[in-house]
């Protein structure tokens, strides 16, 4: 189980080598302000950082999954034009 600490962002900026040093000795830091629950950041080691990305899923992407729903209508480049031709019909 890892450390895990959390620090306001005062505590933070006056000293910011007592965060640095928990999270060199394998710990988490939570920053955040004291009347918000969800922190503003998470401070974690690299080695933890790059062995979390390598866990990533790599399947298609968005696009690849998506794209052949996707709507094509270069005719209407403009959506403000469209709407005022329309406008104009009636």
């Amino acid at each position: 189980m890892k450390k895990i600490k959390k620090y306001t962002t005062t505590e933070f900026y006056n000293n910011p080598s007592k965060v640095l040093n928990y999270v060199r000795d394998g710990g988490i830091v939570f920053l955040g302000y004291k009347r918000v629950k969800e922190p503003l950041a998470v401070l974690t080691s690299y080695k933890d950082y790059t062995q979390k990305n390598k866990a990533v899923d790599k399947s298609k992407s968005l696009w690849e999954r998506y794209g052949h729903k996707a709507i094509h209508a270069p005719e209407y480049k403009d959506s403000a034009k469209y709407i005022r031709e329309l406008r104009d019909q009636e």
